[in-house]
């Protein structure tokens, strides 16, 4: 599965599924990087959401786009 796959799926998730793909995917970080990686992409993502909660957000095409995908 892609990242695209997962993003994809990721905004048609419900709330409860989305907690769990999150503890997923934290624990996955967790292993595969040090602590100071995981800071910052937890660093990161908050300000993906507070961007997103300001209506700065980007569409997903757009995004892609940019990303060369």
């Amino acid at each position: 599965m892609s990242v695209h796959d997962v993003l994809e799926m990721a905004t048609e998730l419900s709330l409860e599924d989305k907690t769990v793909l999150l503890t997923s995917l934290g624990e996955q970080l967790a292993a595969d990087f040090t602590p100071e990686e995981v800071e910052d992409i937890k660093q990161a993502v908050a300000e993906a959401d507070a961007e997103f909660e300001r209506g700065e957000g980007i569409p997903a095409a757009e995004f892609y786009k940019k990303l060369g995908l």
